[in-house]
């Protein structure tokens, strides 16, 4: 998918102009806002043909190369292999204990004097006696009943941790 954001008057011409198709630039039903509202299913239609011929990112490219603000619609695969990402340190790797090594997506805001420590997911029941025990307040017995009755799991540490 690409996202077309072409908002402001002079921008129908644009987006005309990267799919090639002058004669919509000049057709009387699309020349004012209210008309493109009206005819809106038949300009997706129109796009959506071009879009289908290209992939997303040189759709993306042909239309911000003609002053359209647009964005190829990345999903997970794409982010982890956008060179732009990668260039900015976006792209973590770090140890799960039960994966080995897992890259992972950045915390996207940057501030200059805080960060955002990047960590791995922790596996299945790791926390889940300590949360009981602190948020609902359970004891020893509750849990060992919990655990009795198959309700909760018990988390049992790697030989690394042991």
């Amino acid at each position: 998918y690409v996202y077309v954001m072409a908002v402001a008057p002079h921008m129908w011409g644009c987006v005309c102009d990267a799919i090639d198709r002058e004669d919509m630039k000049n057709d009387e039903r699309f020349k004012e806002h209210a008309g493109r509202v009206e005819h809106k299913d038949l300009i997706m239609e129109e796009i959506t043909k071009w879009t289908s011929l290209h992939t997303k990112h040189d759709a993306m490219k042909i239309f911000s190369e003609a002053g359209v603000p647009c964005s190829a619609t990345l999903d997970a695969k794409d982010l982890f292999e956008d060179p732009h990402l990668q260039e900015r340190g976006f792209i973590h790797h770090v140890e799960h204990e039960e994966q080995g090594e897992v890259p992972l997506l950045g915390w996207p805001a940057r501030m200059s004097e805080s960060s955002v420590p990047i960590e791995p997911a922790p596996v299945l029941a790791k926390h889940t006696e300590d949360v009981l025990r602190k948020d609902l307040g359970l004891s020893d017995d509750d849990l060992r009943q919990l655990i009795d009755a198959g309700v909760i799991d018990v988390y049992t540490p790697t030989e690394n941790e042991s």
